[in-house]
């Protein structure tokens, strides 16, 4: 009987065990940055491109820093430092499984470089967990701009060439295209951004796009949304935000909402920068 107990008790705790582990689902959420679900490849500013497009750090927009933190059903699931400083440039990021069990660091070094109407840019980031499987992996990271004109930008971007398995989920490559208008010339007053993707292996129908809006409402007032529907559970995202700018600082918030109506994260981001352009929107 004595025996019997011990074996109960043994499997009760690894029951528990394996029950705490994050779905794979979750996994995925921990190894793409989610604050980068509110970013365009052709519009992306400041030190918080250098992962989605690393072409975008060679605007040289001066020394800046920014911190973001993701909030999903009342839990902060995620923060990110990221820091621009010419050809330099770091970020560390945070994620956590839901239960706070696990947790996915993420390190980025990124360098863009080129003439203002065409900029290339690439990434090198690792990733270590304390998941049950596979704990690191490198990925690497490609990217253009081409400013085609006054009102029109282009990019294109490779993210997540080697594809690492991480927790027992690979990191899929991703290609995008990228553009963005801007309806007054050489003005960002208005912005019409749109990014098609496709990842590795994936049928061309099965791609995902989005279309946002992002303009100045008032001198240092910015409001943003978009559309973006994806090929998976996921369905279609509605996201809405809201930018502060002031001198040498910003803040701003971006929320999500599923299915057009239910709210299912936000971000939050302060953008910090010794220099008045290091804050160019």
């Amino acid at each position: 009987m004595r025996h019997i107990t011990v074996i109960t008790v043994l499997s009760f705790i690894a029951a528990s065990a394996l029950a705490q582990l994050p779905t794979k689902m979750e996994i995925s959420r921990m190894l793409q940055p989610q604050s980068e679900q509110f970013a365009f490849t052709a519009s992306i500013r400041q030190a918080w491109g250098m992962r989605l497009n690393p072409a975008s750090i060679g605007n040289m927009y001066g020394v800046n820093l920014m911190y973001n933190v993701y909030e999903e059903q009342g839990k902060l699931l995620e923060h990110e430092i990221l820091f621009q400083n010419y050809l330099f440039n770091f970020s560390w990021r945070r994620a956590l499984s839901s239960g706070r069990e696990y947790r996915v660091d993420h390190f980025s070094l990124c360098m863009g470089l080129g003439m203002p109407e065409f900029l290339v840019g690439g990434s090198l980031q690792w990733l270590s967990s304390d998941l049950p499987e596979n704990k690191r992996g490198i990925l690497w990271s490609l990217g253009t701009l081409m400013k085609v004109n006054e009102y029109l930008t282009l990019a294109m971007t490779k993210r997540n060439m080697n594809q690492p398995i991480i927790g027992g989920v690979t990191v899929h490559g991703i290609q995008s295209v990228g553009a963005v208008v801007r309806p007054f010339k050489n003005s960002e007053r208005l912005l019409i951004a749109f990014d098609w993707s496709l990842a590795n292996n994936q049928r061309l129908r099965d791609g995902s796009f989005k279309i946002g809006v992002d303009g100045r409402i008032l001198k240092n007032l910015r409001l943003f949304g978009s559309f973006e529907h994806r090929p998976d559970e996921t369905g279609n995202i509605v996201m809405l935000g809201i930018r502060l700018n002031a001198p040498y600082f910003a803040f701003g918030i971006n929320s999500a909402f599923n299915g057009l109506k239910k709210y299912a994260n936000s971000v939050a981001s302060v953008l910090l920068s010794p220099e008045q352009r290091g804050l160019q929107y």
